[in-house]
C-alpha cells in the first residue's frame, strides 16, 4: 500500500533531517520511518502563502498511484480540497485544540468530510468535546463530530540502560509558540529564589530559535537567562541529543497546557524521568489514558504558585535508579513502538474500510480536472 503523508518543513527542516521541530513533525517522521509504504510530500510556509500545497499533494497522489492520504495538519483548505479532488480514502489526524477562525472553518467541513468517506482521528477526548461543542454553536443544532477513533501519537523510544548521570535538575523541551512558553519555568524558579534567597534548582531549556527570533519582545524579555549560570539554554539540537539530555535530567517539565501529555512527556517517561505537566484540568490525551499509574506524573495549572511548583519538584527529584527503572518498564509495556505501529495500522484499516462502504465515489477524472 502507498500512503501519501503531507509534511510541513517547519523552519525549513526536512523529514529527512535529524532535527525535529515539533510534535506533529515528530509524529510524521515516526510514520515515515516505521510504517511501510509512507511517501512524504513536503511543503513549506512559502508554499502555503502561494496556495500550492493542495496541488503538490494531489500531484504526489497521481505520480505515485497512491492508495490513501494520511493528513496530519488541521488546515481547512487542504482538508477540504483533498476530500473534493481525491478518489482515495483520507485519514485526518487532529492534533490541535482551540476555537480560532481556522477551527471554526474546520468544524464546518467535518460532517461532509465524514459523509464523503473520510475518517477523523483525534489525540484527545477533550478535543472531541471542544470541537463538538463548537459545531453545535455554529450549526444551532445537537450536532456531534463523528470520529473514527483516538490516536496515541507517541511511542516509547527510551533506553533499557538508564542514565545514572543527572546533569539537569529540570529540563524543558519546547519551541516558542502560542500557548508554548519554554521560559515560564525559569520565572517560577526566579520567584522562589527571590522569596527564599536560595537557588532551589537549575534548569535547562531545549528550544529552537524558530519563531523566538521573530518575536523581539519575547526574546528581549528572556535574553538574560543565557548569562546566568543556573540557567542553561540549548538551541536547535538534533533529536538524539534532545533524548540524551532528557535522560540526564531529574525532572522534565511540560510547559504546554494545550497539549498536556505530549510526545516529549512520553519520551521522558521512557527514559525513567518523572514529569510535571502544566495542563488544563480536564484535558485527557489519548496517550495519557494508557500508563499503568500516574504516581510519577504531577499535574499543575500553568498559573500555579512557585510554592506549588517547588513542592511538585521536591516530590519527584530524588527518585532512585530502581524507581526510574520501574517507570521505564511501565512505559515500555504500554507504549512500545510495536504497539504504536499496530495502532497506526488500525487507522489505515479503519479508513480503508470506511471509504469502502461509501456508495458514492468520486472518479479519478477529478485529479485531471484539478490541474
Amino acid at each position: 500500500m502507498k500512503i501519501i503523508l503531507p509534511y510541513k518543513k517547519l523552519g525549513g527542516v526536512s523529514i529527512h533531517d535529524s532535527k525535529i521541530m515539533g510534535g506533529m513533525e515528530k509524529f510524521g517522521k515516526m510514520l515515515f520511518e516505521n510504517i511501510e509504504g509512507i511517501i512524504p510530500i513536503e511543503f513549506t510556509e512559502e508554499d502555503q502563502r502561494k496556495r500550492l500545497v493542495t496541488e503538490k499533494i494531489i500531484r504526489g497522489v497521481k505520480q505515485n498511484n497512491a492508495d490513501m492520504v494520511l493528513n496530519n495538519y488541521d488546515n481547512r483548505t487542504l482538508t477540504d480540497n483533498l476530500q473534493k479532488h481525491l478518489s482515495i480514502p483520507v485519514a485526518w489526524i487532529c492534533h490541535n485544540l482551540g476555537t480560532s477562525i481556522s477551527k471554526i472553518a474546520l468544524v464546518q467541513i467535518m460532517p461532509d468530510f465524514v459523509a464523503n468517506g473520510g475518517s477523523i482521528f483525534m489525540v484527545t477526548r477533550y478535543q472531541h468535546k471542544t470541537w463538538s461543542s463548537l459545531s453545535r454553536r455554529i450549526n444551532g443544532a445537537d450536532v456531534d463530530i463523528t470520529v473514527a477513533g483516538y490516536i496515541n501519537s507517541s511511542c516509547c523510544t527510551g533506553s533499557e540502560v538508564l542514565s545514572k548521570s543527572k546533569d539537569h535538575d529540570i529540563i524543558v523541551v519546547s519551541r516558542y509558540d502560542k500557548g508554548k512558553d519554554p521560559f515560564s519555568v525559569n520565572w517560577k524558579i526566579d520567584k522562589i529564589k527571590k522569596k527564599t534567597g536560595i537557588q532551589p534548582m537549575n534548569s535547562t531549556i531545549i528550544t529552537s530559535k524558530y519563531r523566538i527570533e521573530k518575536n523581539k519582545e519575547y526574546m528581549e524579555k528572556n535574553a538574560h537567562w543565557e548569562t546566568e549560570p543556573e540557567y542553561k539554554i540549548l538551541w536547535n539540537l538534533n533529536h538524539s541529543d534532545v533524548l540524551d539530555n532528557i535522560a540526564k535530567s531529574k525532572v522534565l517539565v511540560s510547559t504546554m497546557p494545550e497539549e498536556s501529555f505530549g510526545i516529549t512527556t512520553l519520551e521522558a517517561l521512557s527514559h525513567g524521568v518523572p514529569v510535571i505537566l502544566f495542563c488544563k484540568p480536564d484535558l485527557t490525551h489519548a496517550s495519557c489514558e494508557i500508563p499503568a499509574n500516574e504516581e510519577h506524573i504531577v499535574r499543575l495549572r500553568k498559573s500555579c504558585s512557585p510554592e506549588e511548583f517547588l513542592e511538585a519538584y521536591n516530590r519527584l527529584c530524588n527518585y532512585s535508579n530502581e524507581k526510574r527503572q520501574e517507570i521505564y518498564d511501565q512505559t515500555q509495556a504500554k507504549h512500545a513502538k510495536e504497539a504504536w505501529i499496530e495502532s497506526v495500522k488500525d487507522i489505515i484499516d479503519v479508513t480503508m474500510s470506511n471509504y469502502g462502504q461509501l456508495q458514492k465515489v468520486v472518479t479519478l477524472d477529478t485529479l485531471d480536472n484539478f490541474f
